[in-house]
Parts: structure tokens; sequence; C-alpha cells
């Protein structure tokens, strides 16, 4: 079982300030240690470096090095034009890097998608079973 997220679940877990750093911190964890499977878009670097540039509280240098379960897709030409035609069809409401996560997660064909952005949340279920952290830690960690 594949997961995807995205890059709000990685702010969270490296800013304590965040509401859900408990439960983003112990996903996290649980893909170090190889109890799932994860994957998220080449964009959560940029979104994660554009937020440090912000508040200059995230340090995300080892992060991704320390997943050996987590995959980072490249936004490809595929992805991107799947992320055209799904923005224009389904997900007209939502940002463009919202989109590219989703194409992501539908092309490789992940069980589910986690995210704490709300209208993501709410959108993105017309095409993929999307939770939030939260929810995630109810029903994985019972």
């Amino acid at each position: 079982m594949v997961i995807a997220l995205d890059t709000n679940v990685f702010i969270s877990a490296l800013d304590k300030d965040q509401t859900n750093f408990k439960y983003a911190s112990l996903l996290i964890k649980n893909i170090a240690a190889g109890n799932f499977d994860a994957i998220t878009s080449s964009i959560t670097h940029t979104e994660i470096n554009i937020e440090n540039m912000k508040n200059n509280k995230i340090d995300s240098t080892n992060l991704f090095n320390k997943m050996n379960n987590l995959i980072t897709i490249p936004a490809d030409d595929n992805i991107c034009i799947k992320a055209s035609k799904y923005r224009f069809q389904v997900f007209k409401k939502l940002k463009l890097p919202d989109v590219i996560h989703l194409a992501t997660a539908i092309d490789r064909e992940a069980y589910l998608f986690i995210t704490d952005d709300k209208k993501l949340l709410k959108i993105a279920n017309k095409e993929l079973r999307t939770i939030n952290l939260e929810q995630w830690s109810e029903e994985f960690l019972k």
C-alpha cells in the first residue's frame, strides 16, 4: 500500500508550532521505520524551500535522506499533462501545485492521499481517497 503525501505533511512534521506536528512527525517516523511506503511530488522540495524562506524555521536538509520508503516522483511531462487535464476537467478550484500532487498520486495508484489542506481534502475525494493527518492516526495507528 502506497500513500501519497502533500507538502503540508512535511511542513507540519518539521515545524513544532504547526497544529498537527504530533501527527505529521509520527507519520514521517512510521515511513522512516518502513511501516509505510510513501510518495510525494518533486514540487514538495520547492514548496518546503519557499516556506523556509518565509519563516526560516524549517530545516529539511536531511529529512528526505532519512526515509528509504519515500519516493519523490518527478513532475515530468506525463504528470504535468495529466495535471492540466485534471485541473481543466475535475479540479478547477484547486491551485496547480495541489493538482500536480493529485496527478502524481493518481498516476502512481496511491492507496490514499494525505493532506491537511481543508479545501484540497474536500475536492480531492472526487478522484482519490483523501484523509487528513488526524484521520490517518485514528485509522492506521489503532
